[in-house]
């Protein structure tokens, strides 16, 4: 069966064109859209252009059966019908219960946290997850190792009351019974984004090992000029151990401070994110 296997980071900020002539902006890709109970992509959430640069539309929901791969752009060849609330019905799904995995949680039902979803690999086709990537964010897995879980170790989305019900820990936050103190959720699912689901794997997934980041990388690069350094005498090993020593601090010190600066520039898409998940809580 053909393939054609896309991941959600190569597709971030992607422009999707349409029209007659193929030539109208639809929008740039913000979101993917995940089905509410399946393990597959229904579609995108568009930023449409703003009008004269001033006037800002509303993001656009595109249906990926509505949207073709040429010459690796994309193009919404079906038109109107398979556009926001149109497309919803025609796929029979609930746009307030459809869901977006990344930044979700990832956990087995005996409560191992792998951190968040970072990036997912689906196939364009179909919209079938194929695996998904985990770390404790997007930065972080490139720097500092990912893991990365085949869609037969992945159980699904779970939303907040089945994940708990799943974790065998049926009482809501807030909630105080026989007498008990409130237990905060966050103490035992490890995430203040509980509230939003989380997606649930299998406990085999425990045995996959992290995939090394670039400071690890750097690190053994650093490793293996100290070593050669070692085995001479030259006064030119000096020069080669310190140089090993300064690139090893200079990656780590650099992965750290990028990390504090992306932390800054967050905030300027969080609003999407913000009206998205608004939207589909109601």
């Amino acid at each position: 069966m053909t393939e054609e296997l896309v991941t959600l980071k190569k597709l971030s900020g992607a422009r999707i064109k349409g029209g007659r002539f193929l030539m109208h902006k639809v929008g740039n890709i913000e979101e993917v859209v995940f089905h509410p109970t399946e393990k597959r992509v229904v579609g995108f959430i568009c930023r449409r252009p703003d009008l004269l640069w001033m006037i800002k539309h509303k993001d656009r929901f595109v249906a990926l059966l509505s949207v073709d791969i040429l010459e690796k752009r994309l193009y919404a060849q079906k038109g109107k019908p398979f556009m926001e609330r149109a497309a919803y019905k025609g796929l029979g799904l609930d746009p307030n219960e459809c869901v977006a995995w990344v930044d979700l949680p990832v956990l087995t039902k005996s409560g191992h946290s792998f951190g968040v979803v970072v990036n997912v690999t689906f196939d364009f086709l179909s919209g079938d997850v194929r695996s998904i990537e985990v770390g404790s964010s997007s930065f972080d897995s490139v720097m500092f190792g990912k893991q990365t879980i085949p869609v037969e170790l992945i159980k699904g989305y779970r939303s907040r009351e089945a994940a708990l019900t799943a974790l065998g820990k049926p009482q809501a936050q807030g909630e105080v019974s026989d007498g008990r103190q409130p237990v905060p959720v966050k103490s035992f699912v490890g995430s203040d984004e509980v509230d939003d689901g989380i997606i649930l794997v299998s406990e085999k997934a425990v045995e996959i090992r992290v995939e090394d980041g670039l400071t690890k990388k750097a690190g053994k690069a650093a490793s293996v000029v100290k070593k050669k350094a070692s085995k001479t005498g030259e006064k030119i090993s000096i020069n080669a151990k310190a140089a090993a020593a300064v690139t090893e601090t200079i990656i780590t010190d650099g992965a750290i401070a990028t990390g504090k600066q992306i932390q800054k520039t967050r905030g300027m898409f969080s609003a999407f994110r913000d009206e998205y998940k608004k939207a589909r809580r109601g």
